[in-house]
């Protein structure tokens, strides 16, 4: 029976199939997958908003694959930015994560 070990890189998908006993020295099947898909989350202790929390998130904005980008602080306020970052506060993210509407 062959062994399998499926491995990942952003562009392909690898299985590595090994046939023990010498039945094939190993084979090698690359196969493309869908381009992934990414979230970038960052969380602040803050109670203020500020402009400069934003720099992280910004700069993963022409991440391929990137579905949202989500603030999170302690503060009041819920918006989205002018560049599609969404500012939630705790209670929002917290009720996002407990009935999974993280991903879009």
């Amino acid at each position: 029976m062959a062994d399998i070990c499926h491995t990942r890189c952003p562009l392909y998908a690898v299985h590595v199939i090994w046939h023990p006993g010498g039945e094939r020295s190993g084979s090698h099947r690359v196969k493309p997958v869908a381009q992934p898909k990414h979230l970038g989350i960052d969380v602040k202790a803050a109670e203020r908003y500020n402009t400069t929390m934003l720099k992280g998130l910004r700069a993963l904005a022409e991440l391929p694959g990137l579905r949202r980008r989500v603030l999170a602080y302690r503060g009041q306020r819920s918006f989205r930015t002018d560049d599609g970052i969404d500012v939630w506060t705790m209670p929002q993210l917290h009720h996002a994560l407990a009935t999974d509407e993280l991903w879009p």
